[in-house]
């Protein structure tokens, strides 16, 4: 029986070493456990860092592309400005050509005008002049209502040639 008992004893020993390394290794289990919930946390967490970085990077990306295309537009914007002033400045430099050849026709044309009437005007004087060396005048004096051989002024006179009740 003491035998058995040692038995016994020894049996119940073991049991309480592997008991004792069961729990010791429940324990590390649980320890690792634990650690391995705080990892995972820390992933998540890190995770959930990332995708916020990721989600700010394509936010910043799209803004940027965004900006890029709001460039773009601006640069066509003012290519399209920049032709649409040589086009306006090409239209100015006509314009000015137009207007300088008007200009240089209209003086010519009130040259022309001018010389025109300074002609007409000497030709009226020189008529005038004529008229005023042929004028002919009477020699004697007329009775009343002799008429004048010679009508050089007009004639003016009382009496309507074509009466009204005729």
């Amino acid at each position: 029986m003491a035998r058995k008992e040692t038995e016994v004893t020894r049996r119940e020993e073991e049991t309480r070493k592997l008991l004792a390394e069961v729990a010791a290794k429940d324990r590390s289990a649980r320890d690792l456990e634990a650690r391995a919930a705080a990892e995972r946390h820390d992933a998540e967490a890190s995770a959930r860092r990332a995708r916020r970085e990721l989600d700010d990077a394509e936010a910043t990306r799209r803004k940027n592309e965004e900006k890029e295309n709001a460039l773009r537009s601006e640069e066509e914007r003012l290519k399209r400005m920049e032709a649409d002033a040589r086009d306006a400045e090409e239209e100015a430099t006509k314009t000015r050509a137009e207007a300088k050849a008007a200009r240089e026709f209209a003086r010519e044309e009130a040259r022309l005008i001018k010389e025109e009437a300074e002609r007409r005007a000497a030709e009226a004087e020189a008529e005038l002049t004529r008229r005023e060396k042929a004028r002919l005048l009477p020699i004697r004096t007329r009775s009343r209502g002799e008429r004048r051989s010679l009508r050089t002024f007009p004639v003016v006179t009382l009496h309507p040639r074509f009466p009204f009740n005729v």
